[in-house]
């Protein structure tokens, strides 16, 4: 029995904590559950919160779109500006414009008393054989505002030219003010085209020769006198306007140099006159100017008679005067050449001595009779005298350097002559 109820109190007492295991168990899985649905929740709701709070990537994304909007403006204002600056800039543009239309081009003004000293110069005026001579450097055409003393050689030597063949008294105010109109002159000097256009002007003739010798020869044979450029040597250090107006029997050419009287009084060998010219266009550097129809052969016995005129009254070339000063700077001349001769040399008479032969090549002439003339030049304050020193060979040296063919000098008759 006792056993009996020993199980029974067992079994019952099993049963009572048994109900209470269960129910304990019932209510931890209802707390899970709800816990869950509350995690559920929970997760929803972080979720939508989530979504409703911006990113960090997406805060940096707006940053740079505001940075974008600001750099949009300032970009905006910049080209405003810039807009402005234009505006401006054309504007003085359009300004600086109508200014110079507004500029008118000042004329020069020829003096008053031009008339005046041109009608003396015409009652007495200057002559190089049977040509009228101008000077550009003479006051009479140099208060006209043309700048004629400096650049004016190219006007002054058609003038001179003009008023010998058309006998109109043309002078170089005349030529370099239609040449200033016509655009041909300014105070830089004359475009090579002024030549022929200033002939055409004045009713003349001109044929552009280049540096043809036999055709500028032919030229002054028959009387036209030929207008040169030269270029740097013994006429000009840049470039200058000339006339020949001569030649003789020997090829030497007589010179209204229109910018020295002095380099006007001596003749100079067309040889050495075409190899110091400037290249030239409009058919130069060489033009031989004259009047339509028949020319004149000119009578070479008279013109080698014919070196120079400077006359008041009188139309005829007069032959220059040596003073005893010059005569006697010639004596000790050929006093000391006779004391400079080679052997060789002493048995030639004077007149083959002092025949020179045109140097070829870059070397330059210095023998004794080469040293004797270039004295013979600085006394006599000849520069051309000094030119042929260095550039021709003479006595022993014209026979051992000199060439059939190059061109040569009597020094001898232009020195007696005074035509050197």
């Amino acid at each position: 029995m006792r056993r009996k109820a020993a199980s029974l109190l067992l079994v019952a007492m099993m049963m009572s904590v048994a109900v209470p295991v269960h129910a304990s168990e019932q209510a931890t899985v209802t707390i899970q559950e709800s816990q869950g649905e509350n995690r559920e929740v929970d997760q929803v709701q972080s979720s939508e919160t989530t979504e409703s709070k911006p990113s960090t990537s997406q805060i940096t994304t707006t940053a740079e779109r505001k940075e974008e909007v600001t750099s949009t403006h300032k970009k905006k204002q910049n080209k405003k500006r810039d807009n402005k600056k234009e505006k401006k800039v054309k504007k003085l543009k359009k300004t600086k414009k109508k200014e110079k239309v507004v500029h008118v081009k000042i004329k020069p003004t020829i003096s008053s008393s031009y008339q005046e000293q041109s009608i003396k110069i015409k009652k007495n005026k200057e002559y190089i054989g049977k040509f009228i001579y101008f000077n550009q450097g003479d006051a009479a055409w140099n208060s006209s505002g043309y700048g004629i003393r400096a650049a004016g050689c190219g006007p002054t030597s058609m003038a001179v030219c003009i008023s010998t063949l058309t006998e109109k008294w043309v002078t170089p105010v005349d030529t370099t003010s239609w040449a200033y109109e016509q655009g041909y002159y300014s105070s830089a000097g004359s475009e090579h085209r002024a030549i022929p256009a200033m002939a055409e002007h004045w009713g003349l003739k001109c044929d552009g020769l280049g540096t043809n010798y036999q055709k500028i020869k032919e030229s002054l044979k028959h009387g036209r006198p030929v207008v040169s450029l030269m270029g740097p040597g013994y006429f000009t250090r840049g470039g200058h306007f000339m006339v020949l107006t001569e030649i003789d029997s020997n090829d030497n050419v007589t010179v209204a140099d229109v910018g020295s009287r002095k380099r006007s009084q001596y003749k100079y060998s067309l040889h050495d006159v075409i190899s110091q010219s400037k290249v030239a266009s409009a058919g130069g550097p060489f033009w031989s100017i004259y009047k339509q129809g028949k020319a004149k052969t000119q009578n070479d016995s008279k013109s080698n008679k014919q070196v120079l005129k400077i006359s008041k009254n009188k139309k005829t070339a007069t032959k220059t005067k040596v003073n005893q000063k010059e005569k006697e700077i010639i004596q000790s001349f050929y006093t000391e050449l006779s004391k400079n001769l080679t052997d060789l040399e002493k048995e030639l008479p004077n007149s083959k001595v002092l025949i020179g032969k045109k140097a070829t090549g870059t070397e330059i002439p210095n023998g004794k009779i080469n040293q004797c003339i270039y004295r013979l030049g600085e006394k006599l304050n000849n520069g051309h005298l000094q030119f042929i020193a260095t550039h021709y060979y003479f006595g022993e040296e014209a026979i051992l350097h000199g060439d059939a063919k190059s061109a040569s000098i009597d020094l001898n008759s232009r020195i007696q002559m005074l035509d050197f």
